[in-house]
């Protein structure tokens, strides 16, 4: 289950970035930044046909348009990059696992929300929406590694494989939202903000889900109403505290219930009823007996 989350949230959040010429091309054919071109009739045919709707705009982009896309995918992978160190601190050292993955998933759900709302030529906020996603990205991707160590030696590698492959996997997600704005009829609202939603759901699942320390090598957990809940070290460690624990209980059940209710009960019952039987039948049988007699 666990493993299945992970990988969930990482195709999700960590590596959309990389998906970024798809989006990209999606935002020129509907005319962004296409105020910067020196063609006044090009800019006129990009606003026209992107102006509001997600139409196809004819023609090449101009040369500003491709360089300002540039420009905002060096800043937004230079955030990604960077963002490794802060949240590998964050997991190690602030708040573990939990925190990074909240703060790394709700950080690619705000870029995405940004990105749905951001026009150029209104509210130019396209660079801010992709250094969020590119921020956010590297945080969970770091929190999930640890899921890893809940696994033997022999099928870590495995499972660590995965979770790079969710994370390279990711980067599809932008490619499929730009063919449902250009083919599927979807406006480029729609889809980022469904995106966005998606995320934070995932932020809330995260929250019940995921500890605020790291799993330690050979782990075991037990889910308590979906919240990970009894951590131990290793599997000796969690077999002599089992053994323990059942031996307690047993003892305590036996010592306490068993013997109080035997020793108290049963010898008041058995005594008196001997007793009553004794003294009142048997007793008084004889001496009806011998009296007829």
């Amino acid at each position: 289950m666990l493993l299945g989350l992970a990988i969930c949230q990482s195709a999700c959040s960590t590596g959309v970035l990389f998906g970024f010429s798809a989006l990209a091309a999606a935002l020129i054919s509907r005319g962004e930044y296409s105020e910067l071109c020196d063609d006044p009739a090009a800019e006129a045919g990009a606003a026209g046909q992107g102006g509001g709707t997600d139409d196809t705009q004819q023609g090449e982009p101009c040369v500003a348009q491709k360089l300002r896309f540039s420009l905002i995918y060096t800043f937004a992978s230079t955030c990604l990059f960077s963002s490794f160190v802060v949240f590998g601190l964050i997991v190690d050292r602030c708040g573990g696992p939990r925190r990074a993955n909240a703060i790394g998933c709700s950080l690619v759900a705000l870029g995405l929300l940004v990105l749905s709302v951001s026009d150029s030529k209104q509210l130019d906020l396209f660079g801010l929406g992709f250094a969020l996603i590119g921020l956010g990205g590297p945080g969970v991707h770091i929190s999930l590694f640890h899921v890893a160590l809940l696994f033997p030696p022999e099928r870590k590698n495995t499972v660590q494989s995965l979770l790079v492959g969710a994370f390279v996997f990711s980067g599809i997600s932008f490619p499929v939202e730009r063919w449902l704005i250009v083919n599927g009829g979807f406006s480029r609202a729609t889809c980022l903000a469904a995106h966005s939603i998606l995320l934070a759901c995932e932020v809330i699942v995260g929250l019940r889900v995921w500890p605020s320390a790291k799993f330690t090598p050979g782990a075991r957990i037990a889910m308590c109403m979906y919240v990970v809940c009894g951590r131990q070290g290793t599997h000796t460690h969690t077999h002599t505290q089992i053994h323990a624990y059942v031996h307690t209980c047993i003892h305590t059940y036996i010592h306490t219930y068993i013997h109080t209710y035997m020793h108290t009960y049963m010898h008041a019952c058995i005594h008196t009823y001997i007793h009553t039987y004794i003294h009142t039948y048997i007793h008084t049988y004889i001496r009806t007996y011998m009296y007829q007699e």
